[in-house]
């Protein structure tokens, strides 16, 4: 559904503007959508991993988790630093 989606999005771009612009949008939601839910499964396995007291899977998760995040500081960093 969302490569089906973003795939309409690529061809509408050089064809219709309007359509782009809408299909733009909908895949942004939908990307929204999808993160939040993945940070949702993350932070219920955080807490089943906690309550099982199973520290080392505790651990993986946080640092999977803050890995994501530490990716888009970099980002900003380097290109602040390249100018």
């Amino acid at each position: 559904m969302r490569l089906a989606a973003i795939r309409e999005k690529r061809e509408a771009k050089s064809k219709d503007k309007n359509r782009y612009q809408e299909l733009k949008a909908e895949v942004q939601r939908q990307l929204r959508v999808d993160k939040k839910q993945q940070l949702e499964g993350m932070c219920v396995e955080l807490e089943a991993a906690n309550t099982e007291g199973n520290p080392r899977q505790l651990f993986q998760i946080v640092k999977s988790m803050t890995r994501l995040s530490r990716r888009k500081l970099d980002r900003s960093y380097n290109t602040n630093a390249d100018r």
